[in-house]
């Protein structure tokens, strides 16, 4: 899996990001869940409130259907002495205040504590009233009506009734009450908060009273939208007042006259507290985070240049140099370090004994050859052998061993390929006769010694036949190697100015070492073409990796 590249200090801020965020989002959730039980605890308030206040009204409802109730007791209204019924009823009516009237099933007025006695009294038609009549008979108990228009100037008002049964027929006895008084209970609620607003409502939903503008919105229809979400009994919700404010609003529904009345506060204040915890945890959220990044980038700077140090002692024990350990003041980093130091120490070592085993080895390596030169020159002096072959052989195996020197002065990592050519050539002609061109190649061991002795094979057969064999010829040996890997090689020996060239009946040891061995030994191949004018060999193969031709071997 790939990763990204990012840096220790990035790292370190992504941390510390990581281990911030944890207790930002706890401390959002803490905060988010205490200001909504906040606001769920101010919501069952609204809707106490809303419980209380509605009690409140239906205590005052009842202490007149309690009035009303006595008043059915009363004889003179057994008795229809409704001119004596009227003087004891205006005189309840003084306690509420408020009008009392006797009506019969039919709606036509008997008693009316609003008018002098003997003034002629009319039939109720309203349907609202009539509605609450109906209601009262069918079920025999006392009923609250809605608000409606109780007098001839159109006031409104809303009843108290109570079925009265006289001489076998159901009459009515009904206490008006002013919405002024149900005004009155809201206003004396000691539930009621300055920034709080309370409206009650009738079925119908009609304003029947409410705090803040009472008399411009009395009998003013509530939204359908807003009835129709008063379903239940009693709950919150949310809405928009007729004056354009939005709130949250608690309700009750009377039990006693089906009223609703509903506690409001604005909603920017109820959702106030929200706001300014979330706005809080973003402040501190923001600035942890900002902590945050600040402390990793100071701690990077005490962290980084450890990690700078480490690096650097790591290229330093790849270059084989000595690595000594350092206090990081971190115990993981400095066991890297320790552990660095270590190896590099154990490198020094083995390099030591290596080159202690290298030297013995090329000091064996070199007698060897020279025991194998002594006894070649003895052998073949004594044999009679023509001097050319025994010169021949003692020349080969000088070329070769020079090429051990090259060699072993590099500690057998390779060898520069100029070094190796012109190392070869030297003994057969000078330097301005060989032309060296091409770019600088350090060459395996195996290959240094294949081009030496082919490179030695073919000056060798110049010298005798080709353009070194005159005082004009020249040798022009280039070389190129391409970027692939591994590494591929092209040398090309060419002559020129020497006597004309005709191409041998048979190939010498000379040419199949070149086109065998030396083709084997590069893996790859060798030709040599006898061309009129000089001999051309083309040399191709392979001399491994970048580090190892373009540096030491590791």
């Amino acid at each position: 899996m790939r990763r990204s590249n990012l840096s220790f200090r990035n790292h370190l801020t992504a941390l510390g990001m990581l281990v911030a965020l944890p207790f930002i989002a706890a401390g959002a959730g803490v905060s988010t869940l205490y200001v909504r039980s906040q606001i769920s605890s101010t919501e069952d308030q609204l809707a106490g409130v809303a419980k209380e206040v509605s009690g409140a009204i239906d205590r005052q409802l009842g202490g007149r259907l309690a009035a009303l109730a006595a008043l059915s007791f009363s004889p003179q209204l057994q008795e229809q002495d409704y001119r004596s019924f009227y003087e004891q009823a205006r005189k309840t009516a003084e306690l509420f205040p408020g009008i009392i009237v006797l009506r019969s099933a039919d709606g036509q007025q008997l008693v009316n504590t609003a008018v002098d006695w003997g003034e002629p009294l009319p039939r109720s038609t309203d349907p609202v009233l009539r509605e609450a009549d109906n209601r009262a008979i069918r079920t025999n108990r006392s009923v609250v009506s809605d608000l409606y228009a109780g007098t001839p100037a159109g006031v409104p008002f809303v009843i108290v009734e109570f079925p009265v049964k006289i001489g076998g027929a159901t009459y009515l006895l009904s206490g008006m009450v002013p919405p002024t008084s149900v005004l009155e209970v809201l206003r004396s609620s000691t539930a009621l908060r300055e920034q709080w607003r309370l409206v009650v409502i009738d079925r119908r939903h009609r304003i029947v009273a409410r705090t803040v503008e009472h008399y411009k919105y009395l009998g003013t229809q509530a939204s359908a939208d807003f009835a129709d979400r008063l379903a239940d009994e009693h709950g919150v919700l949310r809405s928009r007042t007729l004056d354009g404010l939005d709130v949250v609003n608690g309700y009750f529904k009377s039990p006693l006259s089906g009223w609703i009345t509903i506690v409001s506060v604005d909603g920017a204040a109820f959702y106030k507290p929200l706001h300014n915890a979330l706005l809080a945890v973003a402040i501190i959220g923001v600035s942890g985070l900002a902590l945050s990044l600040l402390a990793a980038i100071l701690y990077s700077r005490y962290i980084t240049p450890p990690i700078w140090r480490i690096r650097e002692d790591a290229l330093a024990l790849a270059a084989r140099r000595q690595v000594q350990p350092f206090g990081t003041g971190i115990r993981e980093l400095d066991a890297v370090s320790r552990a660095l130091a270590s190896s590099s120490e154990a490198l020094r070592q083995e390099h030591q004994s290596n080159r202690v085993l290298i030297n013995e080895l090329n000091h064996r390596v070199k007698n060897t050859l020279a025991t194998v030169q002594a006894i070649a020159a003895q052998t073949l002096r004594g044999a009679n052998v023509d001097p050319a072959v025994r010169e021949a052989l003692e020349s080969r195996l000088m070329a070769l061993s020079n090429a051990h020197s090259t060699l072993t002065s590099h500690r057998w990592e390779g060898a520069e390929i100029q070094q190796i050519i012109a190392q070869a050539v030297a003994p057969h002609t000078t330097p301005d006769r060989i032309r060296l061109d091409g770019p600088p190649i350090r060459l395996p061991p195996r290959s240094a010694l294949a081009i030496a002795m082919g490179m030695h094979e073919l000056a060798t057969n110049a010298v005798k036949y080709g353009s070194l064999s005159n005082g004009s010829g020249l040798v022009s040996i280039a070389w190129s190697v391409d970027d692939g890997s591994p590494r591929k090689l092209r040398l090309q020996w060419h002559e020129s100015g020497g006597p004309p060239v005709t191409s041998p009946r048979r190939r010498g040891f000379g040419s199949r070492l070149i086109e065998r061995n030396l083709a084997h030994d590069l893996d790859g191949s060798a030709t040599i073409s006898f061309q009129s004018d000089g001999v051309i060999c083309t040399i191709t193969g392979e001399v491994g990796s970048a580090a190892q031709t373009g540096g030491l071997r590791r």
